[in-house]
């Protein structure tokens, strides 16, 4: 074994990856120049020490189980390239030690990965040895191994089989005889609850029959009833049958092999997914891709279907979104009858003549393939008439994020196209639901429906989108359930909980471009889940991004506005779709300055008050930018802020509070003379005080409103003090105004006393004195 006195394990794995970084360097990471790469280096002594290296550190006892496993994969990669590799580890003993004794089960998953291609090379008796020696190892705890080496050893055993099974290097009835132990491991009663040994029993099992189910072995060896005959032993086209004996006449007893069928297969995978999905949702989404990877491989639709659909009803009120996200792509295996490429695709090894590598490729035959309607029918129909509908929340985001995987994986199904109109409908109530995450998950489907279909079919979605979000449709619901709540539009959702849509679709309205509804749908989304394995498939952002890229000169302003708008879900949603699209602010900004600032002008005198209290919060940031960008706009800006300073809504008020800091702030900087950092010029200056004082003196003194007087009041006393030189062309007007100004805001409390002064026993000497004390104090 490898060992180096200088060489710390984790010094050697960091030496092990940047020899494997440099073959992917080399190779451009493409999987077929690697294969090529290292083929061409069998019988090389460069290739021979690699694997001396590998092979070093996978045997040493002594090494971290980080190198063993890092190790372990590379020579599987190699073994994978270079299939004649395979047989000199065929009676490796540290490769069985590793399958059954070691404390990692990434390190047991490798090597029993790496067994399995090992077993491709052997004869049938020793292939079929191994495999009785694993056996041997789990059948005496086939109950519960409750002790951890024991489980480690259990757990090998069992992906070792699945990597035998998967090879086809075993006899017949040797496979049957596996195949029956794994049956045996999968619980056969309904009782709820499972312990960490059950967990592992189970997830094991499910994971080996799947490996064998994909290159076909469990339907030609099973018999998917108890009725229908077994398939009998297969002969190899390239031997001659050999001359049988009579068969021996049946006993009164079948044996447990006689009595497997693939229906009883699958339904104790589907009894362990109902004993887990509620409390182990982890282990769930495991048996989950299991039976996906079964069922895919399954010639018999009506099984296919029954079970699908049991499936759903089993898993549809579960509330983890990642078990949900694993049923979808299950279901997009079972119903397009392929499989995802493994990490390591050892079916090249496969020595069985029988197996065929297009069927491996497309296990379901013709028949049974994408136009085969049934399965695909009776999962939409499901979907649409139970789980969208269904009064249960976690039951409507269920089945939105299986529609929405449905979408992605089989959007060329025919089926799936029919249903389109009717998902569209159904998704696009789901914008309405009181579940945040339902919402953002119909959001994601609608974006994906919007690439699918002819483009008459768009065009009709997109209409009805457009109106339903802006409120002018009341299409009826489909016919299916239609006495529940959730199936009127918008029914029953809330004002606030659909506005944020309306307000995407009317940005998209406003740029004269309504089909890019769709990609604000999906950039509004923003919960956790999109970050898990699963959900990141359905990212769309950078595609959407780019799509949207021509429309930033009108699209700008209006994200800018609605970032500060009062409805929090709208404000959160477009803030999303800005970070998207904007990676610096201030530039963005000052490079649309000018159309920003016209949105907020217009919107500031809008009828509707969340345009003017966003208008207001917006231009509380934008005045903060360099004078030069704002003098055009001053003195508009100004008037705007005196009338919203007024208005008759609250939080406008409250907001236009905001905006007369920024602005008062921004225009004493611009006042002051000896004030550098606003970048105006003293003509600009010159010309901010020529502005601003005249609108101060004459209408924010003889205001109505306290407010906008009391406001007027302080800024002009701080502009009196900073102002310096630039006030003396003002003095006449200044001094007129407030010398009218201190009786004209003089407090109420003297004028009373002025007409009372008699039954109030106050002379009109101390009236004077207090009339006096009163301007002494005012700002005025």
């Amino acid at each position: 074994p490898y060992s180096h006195p200088l060489l710390t394990d984790t010094s050697t794995c960091e030496g092990l990856e940047f020899v494997h970084g440099c073959v992917q360097h080399e190779c451009q990471a493409d999987e077929a120049k690697v294969r090529s790469f290292f083929q061409a280096l069998l019988g090389e002594d460069d290739l021979e020490a690699w694997l001396s290296l590998l092979q070093g550190c996978c045997e040493r006892s002594s090494a971290s189980l980080d190198l063993q496993n890092r190790a372990l994969q590379m020579l599987l990669e190699v073994v994978v390239c270079v299939p004649a590799l395979a047989e000199r580890y065929g009676s490796a003993e540290w490769l069985m030690g590793l399958v059954t004794d070691s404390l990692s089960p990434e390190v047991r998953t490798h090597a029993a990965l790496l067994l399995g291609a090992v077993s491709a090379h052997m004869g049938p008796e020793q292939a079929s040895s191994v495999a009785t020696n694993l056996l041997a190892g789990i059948q005496p705890h086939l109950g519960a191994p409750r002790d951890i080496p024991l489980a480690n050893r259990f757990h090998g055993a069992v992906h070792a089989l699945g990597a035998l099974l998967s090879m086809r290097s075993l006899p017949d009835e040797t496979s049957l005889a596996v195949l029956t132990a794994l049956y045996q491991l999968l619980p056969h009663s309904s009782t709820p609850g499972a312990d960490t040994s059950a967990l592992m029993r189970w997830t094991s099992a499910a994971i080996a029959m799947g490996m064998a189910a994909e290159v076909g072995l469990l339907a030609e060896i099973v018999p998917s009833h108890p009725d229908q005959s077994p398939p009998g032993k297969r002969s190899k086209p390239s031997e001659p049958s050999p001359s049988e004996p009579s068969p021996e006449p049946p006993t009164s007893e079948a044996s447990p092999s006689e009595l497997l069928t693939r229906r009883g297969i699958y339904d104790a995978v589907l009894m362990s997914i109902q004993r887990t999905h509620v409390n182990h949702p982890k282990e769930a989404e495991t048996v989950i891709s299991a039976l996906g990877r079964l069922l895919a491989a399954e010639p018999d639709n009506a099984i296919v279907t029954e079970n699908t659909v049991t499936l759903l009803d089993t898993c549809a009120r579960n509330e983890s979104s990642d078990l949900h996200f694993a049923l979808g792509e299950g279901l997009g295996w079972i119903t397009m009858g392929s499989l995802p490429a493994p990490r390591f695709d050892l079916s090249e090894l496969i020595t069985d003549p029988l197996f065929n590598m297009a069927t491996h490729s497309n296990p379901k035959p013709p028949q049974a393939g994408i136009e085969s309607a049934e399965p695909m029918g009776a999962i939409l129909k499901a979907i649409l008439t139970r789980n969208l509908v269904d009064t249960n929340k976690y039951g409507r985001c269920a089945g939105a994020i299986w529609g929405l995987c449905l979408i992605k994986y089989c959007h060329g199904h025919t089926a799936v196209q029919e249903a389109i109109p009717a998902m569209h409908q159904r998704l696009t109530q789901l914008l309405g639901d009181t579940h945040e995450f339902t919402q953002e998950v119909a959001s994601r489907a609608l974006s994906l429906l919007a690439d699918v279909g002819d483009h008459e079919t768009q065009q009709a979605l997109l209409d009805r989108l457009v109106a339903q979000l802006s409120g002018t449709s009341n299409t009826a619901s489909l016919e299916a359930n239609t006495d529940t709540a959730i199936n009127q539009t918008f029914g029953a959702a809330t004002e606030g909980q659909v506005t944020s849509y309306r307000e995407l679709c009317a940005l998209a309205t406003d740029m004269n471009q309504p089909d890019v509804v769709y990609q604000f749908l999906d950039l509004a989304s923003h919960n956790l889940a999109w970050n898990t394995r699963r959900g990141a498939a359905f990212a769309l952002a950078g595609q959407n991004r780019a799509r949207l890229a021509p429309h930033m000169k009108s699209l700008i302003p209006k994200l800018f506005r609605y970032r500060f708008d009062p409805h929090q879900p709208t404000r959160e949603a477009m803030s999303r779709i800005w970070r998207e699209f904007v990676t610096e602010d201030r530039k963005c900004i000052e490079e649309h300055y000018q159309e920003i600032m016209a949105d907020l002008l217009q919107c500031a005198g809008s009828r509707l008050w969340r345009q003017r209290d966003a208008a207001a919060q917006g231009l509380a940031e934008l005045v903060r930018y360099r004078f030069g960008m704002l003098e055009q706009y001053f003195e508009t800006v100004w008037r705007i802020l005196f009338r919203l300073m007024d208005d008759m809504k609250e939080t406008v008020r409250t907001a236009a509070l905001s905006l007369s800091r920024s602005l008062g702030g921004s225009t004493l900087k611009v006042c002051n003379p000896e004030e550098q950092e606003h970048g105006a010029t003293k003509e600009q200056s010159e010309a901010a005080v020529g502005v601003v004082l005249p609108l101060l003196l004459n209408e924010g003194l003889l205001a109505r409103a306290d407010t906008v007087r009391g406001f007027a009041v302080q800024q002009l006393a701080k502009l009196c003090q900073v102002g310096g030189s630039l006030l003396e062309p003002h003095v006449p007007l200044i001094v007129k105004v407030l010398l009218e100004s201190l009786s004209s805001l003089e407090k109420q409390e003297l004028s009373y006393l002025q007409f009372h002064t008699d039954s109030l026993g106050v002379s009109a000497e101390q009236l004077e004195g207090a009339r006096v004390a009163a301007s002494s104090q005012s700002p005025i």
